[in-house]
């Protein structure tokens, strides 16, 4: 009885990492230069990043997943006044898609990413953070360095923040490093 019991545990155990290997989880921390804009207006701050993805389809070489983000960037300039000033902050949560691939030369993965969340911003005429509904779209390049470690090379984001009554246009630029099992 307890042989037939362990039997069935150990086949269930394999049953389960045989499916997950074909999936891949990943973290990663970016560092950020976030452009946001509102009438004809922007700045620049700079800032963090970090994500989880888990790509859990793969058809052919394209990788299908999901991905969970964050960030945050600061400047000491504002909208109204020059530097030294209340500064902008920009904070973003935000969840999507993912699609990556691998090219003849496996070791640079590019990927697009579409995502949506919460975004918010002082940017304007409010020294407090508000914010509402975020998206931005994303692409980038990873370069594989080892069995668990990508530099993110490059990523570029473009969408906009909802935020003080007026949508603010978003552009990103980051860089970074992934962690990731096989």
């Amino acid at each position: 009885m307890k042989f037939r019991r362990l039997s069935l545990l150990l086949a269930l155990t394999v049953g389960v990492f045989t499916v997950s290997a074909r999936a891949q989880l990943g973290v990663y921390g970016t560092v950020n230069v976030q452009q946001v804009s509102v009438s004809g207006k922007n700045v620049a701050p700079v800032g963090g990043g970090g994500g989880v993805y888990y790509d859990f389809k793969q058809i052919g070489r394209i990788k299908l997943g999901a991905d969970v983000r964050g960030s945050v960037a600061s400047s000491k300039q504002g909208n109204d006044n020059g530097f030294n000033g209340v500064g902008t902050r920009i904070h973003t949560a935000l969840g999507g898609v993912r699609a990556s691939t691998t090219l003849p030369v496996n070791w640079i993965k590019p990927y697009l990413q579409g995502s949506v969340g919460w975004g918010g911003s002082n940017f304007g005429a409010s020294q407090n953070i508000s914010g509402g509904l975020a998206y931005e779209a994303f692409a980038g390049v990873d370069l594989k360095v080892a069995p668990i470690m990508d530099v993110r090379l490059a990523e570029f984001g473009i969408g906009s923040i909802h935020a003080n009554n007026s949508n603010h246009e978003l552009k990103t630029i980051s860089f970074g490093v992934v962690l990731h099992l096989p």
